[in-house]
C-alpha cells in the first residue's frame, strides 16, 4: 500500500469514529432529557407546583420533595422521591412529619422526622441508593 492510501483510510477512519462519539454524546443528552421531562412530569402530578429538585453531585439521580406548610405546626410536613435519570423511574418515595430530607453523599439521603411533641424525640435513617438499604438511626 502506498502512503496515501494509508494516510486516506486512517482520516476516513478518524472521521467516522468522531461521528460516532458525536452521536453517543447527543443520544445520552437526549436519554437525559427525557428522564428530566419524564420526573418534571411526575413531579408535577404529584406535588403541582410546589416542589425543589437537587440532584446528586454525579447528576443522575433527582432528590425531588415538597413541604406542606401549615400555620399551625411550627415544622412542614415533608413529601419527596428520588428519581434515576438512568432507569427513569422513582428509587425511594416517602412522608415525613416535621421532616427535613439532604444529599448525605453521591448516593445516599439523609431522611430525619420530628414528632410534634417535644418528648418523643427525633427519627431518622440513610439510605443507600446502589444497595436499595436502609441504616436507621
Amino acid at each position: 500500500m502506498n502512503s496515501k492510501k494509508i494516510l486516506f483510510i486512517t482520516f476516513i477512519s478518524s472521521v467516522i469514529f468522531l461521528l460516532g462519539c458525536f452521536n453517543s454524546k447527543t443520544l445520552v443528552e437526549r436519554n437525559k432529557k427525557y428522564a428530566i421531562s419524564k420526573m418534571e412530569q411526575i413531579t408535577c402530578n404529584k406535588y403541582h407546583d410546589k416542589f425543589e429538585i437537587k440532584y446528586n453531585d454525579i447528576g443522575d439521580y433527582a432528590l425531588v420533595y415538597h413541604k406542606n406548610k401549615e400555620f399551625s405546626k411550627p415544622f412542614p410536613d415533608l413529601k419527596y422521591f428520588v428519581y434515576s435519570l438512568n432507569k427513569k423511574n422513582i428509587v425511594i418515595e416517602d412522608s415525613l412529619k416535621a421532616g427535613n430530607i439532604y444529599w448525605n453523599g453521591s448516593y445516599s439521603i439523609f431522611a430525619s422526622e420530628r414528632e410534634q411533641r417535644a418528648e418523643s424525640g427525633t427519627k431518622s435513617y440513610i439510605y443507600d441508593l446502589k444497595h436499595s438499604t436502609y441504616e436507621v438511626n
